[in-house]
C-alpha cells in the first residue's frame, strides 16, 4: 500500500463512533439539507421555520467545535427541535417534498444518538 492508497478508502459513518470527524460528518449532513430547506421556494412558509432550526443547529455545531462534546446541548432544546422537524416533515409528506426533510429528521436523530452515547460514556467514566 502506498501513500495514495489511503485516499481511496471511503469514510464510513457510524453512530457508534464518537470521534471528532464522525460527529462533524453528522453535523455536515444535517446542516446541508437545513440550509437548502430554509431557501427552497417549494417549502413556502416553512422556510422561515427551517431557517430558525438552521440557526440553532449551527449554534450547536459551533459549540461542538469549541468544546469537542455534544453533552452541553440542552436536552429540552434538542427534543423541541426534533419534534418541530418531525412536524414539518409530516406537513411536507402530503406534498411529496419530503426527501430533504427526511434527511433532516434522519441526521438530527443521529446527532441525538451521538449525544446520548457521549453522555452515557461520561456517566460511566469512559
Amino acid at each position: 500500500m502506498n501513500e495514495n492508497d489511503s485516499k481511496d478508502i471511503p469514510f464510513v459513518y457510524s453512530n457508534n463512533d464518537l470521534s471528532y470527524y464522525n460527529i462533524r460528518f453528522a453535523f455536515d449532513k444535517l446542516l446541508g439539507p437545513l440550509a437548502t430547506a430554509s431557501e427552497y421556494e417549494e417549502f413556502g412558509n416553512k422556510r422561515e421555520e427551517y431557517s430558525d432550526i438552521l440557526k440553532i443547529v449551527a449554534k450547536w455545531s459551533c459549540e461542538y467545535e469549541d468544546k469537542k462534546t455534544l453533552i452541553y446541548i440542552d436536552y429540552k432544546e434538542i427534543l423541541s427541535v426534533y419534534y418541530k422537524v418531525e412536524e414539518l416533515n409530516d406537513d411536507l409528506l402530503a406534498n411529496s417534498k419530503s426527501e430533504i426533510s427526511d434527511e433532516i429528521v434522519i441526521w438530527l436523530w443521529e446527532i441525538m444518538v451521538l449525544r446520548k452515547k457521549q453522555i452515557d460514556n461520561y456517566n460511566n467514566g469512559k
